[in-house]
């Protein structure tokens, strides 16, 4: 009887013991899987740069992002999120991609009225992000934006054939002006949407070969934003 007891309590002990080592083993396998991520959100708290930015809106409506102060960055690591309507993926940031990013670099980038912009730095190895910098965007109207590229010069013919693409949020027409190395020639008003070229001809000032012909758009009902350019030296 007293064999059975033994065997009894025996049991009974082994039994607790595995208890209290299994109980141990997951006691040291959270502490050490917190201890690694707490590790890792050390080092990613670490990397993660605390650069200053300002915010203005230029004449057109766009946003104008420049860094102020702080860590020189990347730019391939960073990328707009929010309420920005472009660049929002990385090595997507023009002037900024491949390049460094330091104190008075700057961009231009077009968001929604009216919600907040966001500058996102992601990790080198991409696996994890952060806002770095955040604006309220003013309400009003959306940003103006235009490309006009110039497609004809014709000398002697004496005209510039060029065209307006990718036009957004333009209320009303727009107004283009010929400059003759770099002396405005004639103005013409384009329409929205503009047509597949608009052709000037009987320009004031006859050129030459070999002068440089710009064309310069502006909405014409905000002369102070230029929306974009594009030069061609005559043939």
């Amino acid at each position: 009887m007293r064999s059975t007891n033994l065997l009894a309590d025996s049991k009974a002990a082994s039994s607790a013991i595995g208890t209290i080592l299994m109980v141990g083993v997951v006691i040291i396998l959270s502490t050490t899987t917190g201890v690694y991520l707490l590790d890792v959100s050390d080092r990613i708290s670490n990397d993660i740069p605390t650069a200053s930015f300002e915010y203005s809106t230029d004449a057109c409506g766009a946003i104008e992002v420049t860094h102020t102060g702080g860590p020189t960055i990347d730019g391939d690591q960073l990328y707009f999120g929010g309420a920005a309507t472009q660049y929002t993926t990385p090595r997507s940031v023009p002037g900024w991609n491949a390049t460094s990013v330091k104190s008075g670099d700057s961009v231009t980038v077009s968001a929604t009225p009216g919600e907040e912009l966001t500058l996102i730095w992601q990790a080198e190895d991409g696996d994890s992000s952060a806002v770095i910098s955040r604006y309220d965007v003013p309400s009003g109207a959306a940003a103006t934006s235009a490309n006009v590229e110039i497609d004809n010069i014709n000398f002697p013919g004496q005209s510039v054939t060029f065209r307006v693409t990718s036009l957004r949020n333009a209320d009303g027409p727009l107004r283009a002006t010929v400059f003759e190395d770099g002396v405005a020639d004639t103005t013409v008003t384009v329409s929205n949407p503009p047509p597949s070229k608009v052709k000037v001809s009987n320009l004031d000032l006859k050129f030459d070969s070999g002068d440089k012909m710009k064309v310069s758009l502006k909405p014409a009902n905000n002369q102070a934003c230029i929306l974009d350019s594009d030069t061609m030296t005559a043939p």
